[in-house]
C-alpha cells in the first residue's frame, strides 16, 4: 500500500509526452540517515512520437561528471557497482515514464551526485545533466516547525513540522509534544514527488495563555534515530493571573506606616500599559505599584487591581488592607445612667481575618483579658466609672488604644449637713451642705422652711451671711451669731436623676440683752437689762457688764438694774456671760433717755 501511495504521488508531476521533449525531473538534493533507505523521485519523458516497442532501459549513476558509477542498470543488472548491488531497486515502469529508485541500508559513502540515463531501445537515449546531490548522515537532522505569524489565544492555528525522511521500507515517524491532545488535531502527509521527498505532520489547536513561553516540540523517528526540533510560542492574551501582594508582607501595619500594594501579572502578551486600582469599588489610583506613604484608618479596605494590554484586561481578586489599630467604642453613650447596661467595644479593621487576643485596662490598671472583643456591663455602677483601653495583640505584635472615659450619672445620694459654731470672740457659725451625685446637684439651704441660699443664686438674706458655693457644695458663714440664727436648717439636693433631703437642727450657742420694759426711756424711769444665754442660767456662771464697750462690772447676776435713768446712762450696753462651758458675747444694744 505503501508503494502503491508513493507512486500516486509521484504520477501528480507526470507530464504528457505528447507536449514533452527529451528530459528527466528529480528533486535537486536529498537527506537520509545512515542504515535507513532514501527513495529518489525520478519522471522523464520523450516525444511521443519514439516507440517504445523494443522496450527503454533505465540506468542510474552516481558523480556520472567524474568517474561514473553504476547504481542501478534495468537491461545488465551485472554492470551495477558490487556497492549498490541487492541495495538499488527501481521503483517505477519505465515504460509509465517513472524512474524512481530507491537506496537501501545507506552507508555514509552512499553520500554523493546521483543522475539518470533512459535508452529507448533501437531509438534514441538521454542522460539527464542535472544531477541530485543526496547526503547521508550518522543521525536525522531536527524537523522544521512553521509557526503562523500571529497566535492569539483562543484563535485556532496550524503548525506544521516537516521532515526531509521519506523511507517506505523503515519505520520513520513524526510526533508533537507540548500540546493538549483532547482540544488538538494531527493529521500527516508524504510528499514525494519530483521537486521533493517530505514527510510532515500538522498540529491543529487552539491555544490558551497558559502556552506563552512554553515549548512545543515536534520529533523525527528515522529506524533507531530521533532528533527534535522546537519553537517558543509567543500567544497574544489579556493579562492574565492577577493577584495582588502586600509590602511589607509579614508585620503589622499600623496607623502612619508606609505600605505597597503590587499588582502581580503572571502573564501578559503584550506587556500591560495600563493599570488601576480599586478600594472597596471605587477607583483609587493608575500605576502598577500603589503606594501609601502614611497609612490611616480611612486607608482600610479591600483593594483589587486591573492591568490591561492592546487584547484586553485581567482583573485581580481583592485583598483587604488591615490597619493594626485597636478603636475603642461605647455604646449605647460613654455617659450612661447608673443601672443601666453598656458596651464597649474594641474593634480591629479586618479582625474578622486574623486571631487577636484582647486585654482590658480601667485607669491603666489590667484587669481582663481573652478572645472576646466586647465588654458588657448588663447594670452599669458608679464603680465602673473611669478610663478604659484594650491592647490588641496578634502574632506579629500588639497596639492599644486611645482611652474613653465612662461617666455614669446618678441622682443625689443623702446629703451631708454640717452644722457648727465657733464660740469664740468673732461668734462665726457654719452651715456646710455636701452631697455626691452626676452630674452635679443644684444645692438649696432652709431655716424654719425659710429658703436662705441655692448654688445658683449667691445672694445673701443680710449682711451677716457669706455664701460659698462650688460643685455639690453649699456654705452659709453666719458672722456674730444671734438667736434668730436658730432654728431647723434643711438641704435639698436636686439633679436630673432625683433629690434628696437632709435636716438639722441648729442651736446658737450666744447671749442677748433684754432691756425691760424698752430700751427707750424716759428720765427717771426704771429698767432692767437682763444677760439671756441659749443654755439659760447655769450655776458658777460669770455676767461681765459693757457699756460702750467699757468695762462696768462683773457678778453673778444676769442682770442690771438701772432704778433711775438719767440722760448719762444713755449708751450701748453688752455682756459676757462665762461658765465651764465656754463664754458666751452678747451683741450691744442701744439704751436711749429721753
Amino acid at each position: 500500500m505503501r508503494l502503491l501511495f508513493l507512486f500516486s504521488v509521484s504520477f501528480a508531476a507526470y507530464v504528457s509526452p505528447v507536449l514533452a521533449s527529451w528530459s528527466a525531473t528529480y528533486p535537486d538534493s536529498l537527506r537520509a540517515t545512515k542504515d535507513s533507505c532514501a527513495v529518489l523521485p525520478c519522471t522523464f519523458t520523450f516525444p511521443n512520437s519514439v516507440s517504445v516497442t523494443n522496450g527503454i532501459v533505465a540506468i542510474w549513476f552516481k558523480e556520472a561528471d567524474k568517474e561514473p558509477i553504476i547504481v542501478f542498470h534495468s537491461n545488465s543488472p551485472e554492470t551495477a557497482d558490487a556497492r549498490f548491488r541487492g541495495r538499488a531497486e527501481l521503483l517505477g515502469d519505465p515504460l509509465e515514464r517513472n524512474c524512481t529508485l530507491v537506496l537501501r541500508h545507506l552507508t555514509k559513502e552512499d553520500s554523493g551526485q546521483y543522475s539518470f540515463r533512459f535508452e529507448v531501445v533501437k531509438a534514441n537515449s538521454w542522460t539527464e545533466k542535472k544531477q541530485l546531490q543526496l547526503t547521508i548522515t550518522d543521525s536525522p537532522d531536527s524537523p522544521t516547525i512553521a509557526v503562523p505569524g500571529d497566535l492569539r489565544e483562543g484563535v485556532p492555528v496550524t503548525f506544521t513540522c516537516s521532515s526531509p525522511y521519506v523511507c517506505p521500507y523503515d519505520h520513520s515517524s513524526l510526533r508533537w509534544f507540548g500540546y493538549d491532545p483532547e482540544t488538538s488535531r494531527v493529521s500527516g502527509t508524504v510528499q514525494l514527488d519530483t521537486t521533493a521527498a517530505v514527510s510532515k505532520q500538522t498540529l491543529q489547536t487552539t491555544l490558551t495563555w497558559e502556552y506563552h513561553q512554553q515549548k512545543l516540540a515536534c520529533e523525527a523517528s528515522v529506524g533507531t534515530q530521533k532528533a527534535r526540533g522546537e519553537v517558543t510560542l509567543h500567544v497574544g492574551h489579556a493579562p492574565k493571573g492577577l493577584h495582588v501582594t502586600l509590602q511589607p508582607p509579614s508585620q503589622n501595619i499600623r496607623v502612619g506606616d508606609a505600605v505597597s500594594l503590587i499588582c502581580n501579572v503572571r502573564s501578559s502578551y503584550p506587556e500591560p500599559t495600563a493599570f488601576r486600582w480599586f478600594k472597596d469599588g471605587s477607583a483609587c489610583g493608575t500605576e502598577e505599584v500603589k503606594t501609601i506613604r502614611s497609612a490611616s484608618l480611612k486607608d482600610y479596605g479591600r483593594y483589587h487591581c486591573e492591568a490591561e494590554n492592546s487584547l484586553g484586561s485581567g482583573v485581580a481578586e481583592g485583598v483587604p488592607l488591615p490597619i493594626f489599630a485597636a478603636m475603642l467604642s461605647v455604646s449605647p453613650s460613654s455617659s450612661i445612667r447608673e443601672g443601666e447596661p453598656v458596651t464597649l467595644t474594641c474593634e480591629v479593621p479586618g479582625e474578622d481575618q486574623q486571631e487577636i487576643h484582647y486585654s482590658w485596662f480601667k485607669n491603666n490598671i489590667w484587669f481582663k483579658e481573652g478572645l472576646a472583643r466586647i465588654l458588657t456591663f448588663q447594670e452599669v455602677t458608679v464603680g465602673d466609672t473611669g478610663y478604659y483601653t484594650c491592647k490588641v495583640q496578634n502574632d506579629k505584635g500588639s497596639e492599644t488604644s486611645s482611652a474613653v472615659s465612662l461617666t455614669v450619672f446618678y441622682p443625689p445620694r443623702s446629703p451631708s449637713l454640717a452644722l457648727f459654731q465657733e464660740t469664740q470672740r468673732g461668734q462665726q457659725g457654719i452651715v456646710h451642705c455636701t452631697v455626691d451625685s452626676n452630674p452635679q446637684s443644684t444645692l438649696s439651704l432652709f431655716r424654719d422652711q425659710r429658703l436662705l441660699a441655692t448654688t445658683s443664686s449667691h445672694s445673701a438674706p443680710n449682711q451677716r451671711i457669706t455664701i460659698v458655693a462650688t460643685r455639690n457644695s453649699l456654705k452659709l458663714e453666719i458672722q456674730k451669731i444671734t438667736p434668730e440664727d436658730e432654728g431647723e436648717y434643711q438641704c435639698v439636693a436636686t439633679n436630673k436623676y432625683g433629690n434628696a433631703t437632709a435636716s438639722s437642727f441648729f442651736r446658737s450657742q450666744t447671749a442677748r440683752v433684754v432691756a425691760s420694759p424698752s430700751g427707750k426711756l424716759v428720765e427717771g424711769q426704771r429698767v432692767t437689762l437682763t444677760c439671756v444665754t441659749t443654755e439659760g442660767s447655769e450655776e458658777d456662771t460669770t455676767y461681765t457688764w459693757y457699756k460702750n464697750a467699757k468695762w462696768l462690772e462683773q457678778g453673778q447676776k444676769d442682770s442690771l438694774v438701772l432704778s433711775a435713768v438719767v440722760r448719762e446712762d444713755a449708751g450701748t450696753f453688752h455682756c459676757v456671760a462665762e461658765n465651764k462651758k465656754g463664754s458666751h458675747l452678747s451683741p450691744p444694744i442701744a439704751l436711749r433717755v429721753l
